[in-house]
């Protein structure tokens, strides 16, 4: 019988030149300001309703913060990866910056992806 899960070491995402588009609607009930951190070994972009607000293109772990004020209801957050070398090493989390918590959570380590 054939496996359908890749052997470990040979994942698909473990792959140089892999790529990856993560789409997510954030509901901001009150609005106010939000907190965006990103933290990427290679290429990648957060755009806020199709603006982009995070720019990293990078060989190590570079990480960036950002705040933004989102007024009241949905909000399309995208992430955008690229890997060249080596295992996909992604992580971003949006949340209230005075709440202090995390609302939105998006990581790709190696061939493990979660979404929150």
């Amino acid at each position: 019988m054939a496996s359908s899960t890749p052997p470990e070491g040979n994942s698909p995402l473990m792959a140089t030149h892999m790529s990856a588009q993560y789409d997510r609607l954030l509901q901001s009930p009150r609005g106010g300001t939000y907190s965006f951190t990103l933290e990427a070994d290679e290429q990648a972009r957060v755009l806020v309703n199709g603006m982009v607000l995070m720019d990293s293109i990078g060989a190590d772990q570079e990480v960036q913060t950002k705040q933004l004020n989102l007024a009241p209801g949905n909000h399309h957050i995208q992430l955008r990866y690229r890997d060249h070398e080596g295992a996909a090493n992604l992580r971003l989390s949006v949340g209230e910056s005075q709440a202090n918590s995390n609302l939105l959570e998006i990581a790709q380590y190696g061939s493990k992806a979660t979404v929150i």
